[in-house]
């Protein structure tokens, strides 16, 4: 029993580890607006933090994040997501995993260099 709690324990660091979460919303806000293009930005989180959790703790739900200016943030919070799709023809899933995974590629590329 022990043993695999200590296995669990340390695939979940494992885990940790390969998915730095700080430097995925980094790589998010050095991006333009996906509406616009423009900078600064800020990484707006798609799946809802809500009540009760704490924000300063990273998670996977970090990785649905797109990079929107202030203006289109407050747009995406004022129109709720159908609207704002409806308005500017972004489908900010695709936004989505499309940044992911230009993140994953870049960090791969930055491995082998």
């Amino acid at each position: 029993m022990l043993i695999r709690i200590h296995c669990y324990q340390h695939q979940k660091e494992e885990r940790e580890r390969r998915v730095d979460y700080n430097k995925y919303l980094e790589y998010v806000r050095e991006q333009p607006c996906c509406v616009c293009m423009k900078t600064p930005v800020d990484a707006d989180h798609l799946e809802t933090i809500g009540m009760g959790r704490n924000r300063k703790i990273r998670g996977p739900y970090d990785l649905s994040c797109i990079p929107l200016c202030r203006e289109h943030h407050n747009h995406r919070h004022q129109y709720g997501s159908a609207k704002f799709f409806k308005i500017y023809r972004v489908d900010i899933w695709r936004e989505a995993f499309d940044t992911l995974r230009r993140y994953i590629l870049d960090e791969r590329q930055n491995i082998f260099r």
